[in-house]
């Protein structure tokens, strides 16, 4: 089951390529946060209820990036986030594929969080 089935329909594509950046950025940051307190949790039971949820946001990252893939501005960029997913994957397998982090493709995402916010700071602008 598509966890973003509404941004499937067609929503995703009407965002910019930041925008959509930055929301791939924002699971990857919540997979970063969830695996951080399943490492510091005391009990197993909530050792495992945040490595659930860990999975479950690169799951949802995993599914936004394939979105954006089907279509890039470019197909440089088609190719960039080909390597980016598998990046994601190789952590979500917990394999060492590529000597990449998830907390430096935070470093990566932080770039496009700030592009979409001044977007969305210029869109406000010539609203009023």
């Amino acid at each position: 089951m598509m966890t973003h089935a509404t941004m499937a329909a067609g929503r995703w594509n009407e965002y910019s390529f930041a925008v959509q950046m930055a929301n791939i950025g924002s699971d990857v940051y919540r997979a970063v946060s969830w695996n951080k307190r399943a490492e510091c949790a005391h009990d197993t039971t909530t050792q495992q209820t945040y490595k659930q949820l860990y999975l479950e946001s690169l799951e949802r990252a995993i599914e936004l990036i394939d979105l954006t893939r089907r279509n890039p501005p470019s197909p440089g960029i088609r190719k960039e986030l080909g390597r980016v997913r598998e990046a994601i994957v190789s952590a979500y397998l917990g394999t060492a594929w590529y000597d990449v982090t998830l907390e430096s493709l935070n470093d990566y995402f932080n770039f496009f969080t700030l592009i979409a916010a001044k977007e969305r700071h210029e869109m406000f602008d010539r609203i009023h």
